[in-house]
């Protein structure tokens, strides 16, 4: 097949396919050179900027399991700490991730559920790292770990094929928790 250039400007940071392959996302600067967005591109269409955060963008992106949506970290304006954010690709809207929590820099895991419809991620709580489900529109933030009080080590989590509950480990367990934070 042919190969297609997708984008004219510098790439910066991390790129992903889509999960049906219809599109690419990628961190690249902007036209005045001076900051960093999430654009979003088809294969034959122009790159859309999607992303609605004020700082860099960080080192995670997912693509949602539809394609729909790409989730990711942009660094904060203070320079310590990142948040999250769910871009539509149509150019929609963007909704934060409001879980008054730090994802630190350049660390934590993203992962959507099989139906699109919640995420999950990893951040820091007292130094200790947790993870977190959310709805996709930012709400219905939890702290799955919480009610074990584990700390989860790196590449500890993995949802459930019907989405509704992650397993994930820490030092010395593995816990299996409702992905909305009941029993």
């Amino acid at each position: 097949g042919a190969v297609e250039r997708l984008n004219e400007s510098a790439l910066i940071g991390e790129h992903a396919l889509s999960p049906d392959r219809s599109a690419a996302a990628f961190v690249a600067e902007t036209e005045d050179g001076a900051t960093e967005s999430l654009f979003v591109v088809a294969t034959g269409a122009a790159p859309l900027a999607v992303s609605g955060s004020e700082g860099p963008i960080g080192t995670l992106l997912a693509w949602s399991p539809a394609s729909d949506a790409v989730a990711y970290a942009a660094v904060l304006p203070s320079g310590l700490s990142a948040a999250l954010y769910v871009a539509e690709v149509d150019g929609s809207g963007v909704a934060e991730i409001d879980a008054d929590v730090s994802l630190g820099l350049g660390a934590g895991e993203l992962a959507w559920a099989p139906d699109g419809s919640r995420l999950a991620f990893t951040a820091f709580v007292d130094a200790e790292q947790r993870v977190f489900a959310a709805n996709r529109d930012g709400s219905d933030v939890v702290d799955l770990t919480d009610a074990v009080g584990a700390a989860v080590t790196r590449g500890g989590f993995q949802w459930s094929s019907d989405g509704a509950r992650l397993a994930f480990r820490d030092a010395t367990g593995l816990y299996v928790a409702s992905a909305d934070g009941t029993s």
